[in-house]
């Protein structure tokens, strides 16, 4: 190569760079495998003449400045087609703002900065008195410049010009842009929320960050949409905060090519899950019941203890269904992102209840007869003796048919006691009689 000026990532193929060479009046190439060639440019005057400045502008073609020509260029690097601008150009600083500005190029010799639209490639007066040189601040078409070259744009938004002859770095300011909005506020939540941020400056993205730090142009976006009144609004899931629960900071700015940066806009976000609503808050009960456990929070899991220590998220899951566990029961909500929910803690005891038997006769028959062995508790097993002493669970025994009664048919005995007993997964309870 023969003076290289200017350098720039290549579209389409972004892995590659394109460069202007200069000297050798060529643009090249240089691919992944830093394997160099030429662009090959076609049309009605393909003739490069020490191409400076070179971007590849937001359509995929490549802008060139041609100071000794005082052309500005712009190829299609699929085809190699070339056109240009009508003449009368010294430059050598040449950027692309976007928007309504399109793209910025010094014109070094009439001391001024021009703006070239992308489409029509049209050029218009941006900065500066043509024809004169000088270093006056003002407004934009007051100011002086004394050969500008470079061009570039801070992070405030505002247009950087190297003004050569005059050995100063000004700056040209964007108008101000309004700071975008975000609904809901911070605050604490016991669900995900979409968080709406909404600006009326035209031609935005959002930038934004949820680490603590300041949105930068390459932070994550949002790409907004246009609705009423003018109103660009975009959309953002936040499904969880910090660890256990703790405030995220949700940061957001609007950048805008023909704008300001916005000033940063931060809210802090909690999440929680919320308590636990339980159908049967503890007791005594002579059956299994039916336990339902619920909480507003979407997606949050609930674990269980019976041991009488808290629930983590080291136990086991809790699933709605039957239960007849004696003791203390002790439930926690829990979801990523979200504050535990408070501890549900309750005693439950079962008991099988009193067990009966009915005599179809009475307690006086003078013939064998069919006995009727109860209890209310499903699937309870009756013990019964007939020496007068107490049932235990080696003792004969029923089990009742369909839950909770059984038949001693051919029943017959006189004279000691007879004692029932009804035993299962839950106390003991007995009956005893004459």
């Amino acid at each position: 190569m023969a003076r290289p000026d200017s350098v720039m990532e290549t579209v389409p193929v972004r892995s590659s760079a394109s460069r202007s060479d200069s000297k050798n009046n060529a643009i090249r190439r240089i691919a992944p495998d830093n394997e160099v060639t030429t662009l090959t440019v076609v049309g009605a005057d393909p003739v490069l003449f020490e191409p400076s400045a070179l971007i590849i502008d937001s359509n995929g073609k490549i802008i060139i400045t041609e100071p000794r020509s005082r052309l500005i260029r712009r190829i299609n690097p699929v085809d190699g087609t070339i056109e240009a601008t009508e003449g009368g150009f010294s430059s050598r600083g040449l950027f692309e703002v976007g928007g309504d500005t399109g793209i910025l190029f010094s014109d070094t010799l009439n001391h001024v900065i021009r703006q070239l639209d992308p489409v029509s490639f049209r050029s218009g007066l941006y900065a500066g008195v043509p024809g004169v040189a000088g270093n006056t601040d003002g407004t934009r078409f007051e100011a002086t410049f004394n050969s500008p070259t470079g061009l570039a744009r801070d992070f405030s938004g505002a247009i950087l010009v190297a003004d050569l002859h005059n050995n100063l770095l000004r700056k040209i300011d964007q108008q101000d842009s309004k700071d975008p909005e975000i609904e809901p506020e911070g605050g604490l939540f016991n669900n995900a929320i979409a968080l709406s941020i909404s600006t009326t400056t035209p031609r935005t993205l959002f930038k934004y960050t949820t680490d603590g730090t300041e949105p930068r142009s390459d932070a994550a976006e949002i790409q907004p949409e246009l609705g009423d009144d003018d109103v660009l609004s975009g959309t953002f899931l936040l499904d969880k905060s910090g660890e256990k629960g703790a405030p995220l900071t949700f940061a957001v700015r609007a950048f805008s090519p023909d704008f300001k940066t916005s000033n940063v806009i931060t809210n802090d976000y909690s999440f929680f899950v919320d308590k636990l609503n339980i159908n049967i808050n503890g007791g005594s009960f002579t059956n299994d019941i039916d336990l339902k456990i619920t909480t507003a929070t979407t997606n949050a899991v609930m674990r269980f203890t019976r041991d009488g220590s808290d629930p983590t998220e080291e136990n086991q899951i809790w699933q709605d269904g039957f239960f007849g566990n004696n003791g203390s029961l002790k439930i926690r909500g829990f979801r990523d992102g979200f504050r535990d929910s408070e501890i549900f803690s309750n005693d439950f005891e079962f008991i099988v209840s009193q067990p009966t038997i009915n005599f179809p006769f009475g307690q006086s028959t003078n013939n064998t007869f069919t006995a009727t062995l109860a209890s209310d508790t499903v699937g309870a097993t009756l013990f019964y003796t007939t020496d007068g002493s107490h049932p235990a669970v080696s003792e004969k025994h029923q089990t009742p048919d369909g839950g909770h009664q059984s038949e001693l048919p051919g029943f017959c005995h006189s004279g000691s006691g007879f004692f029932l007993r009804c035993d299962g997964s839950h106390h003991q309870a007995q009956w005893e009689g004459r």
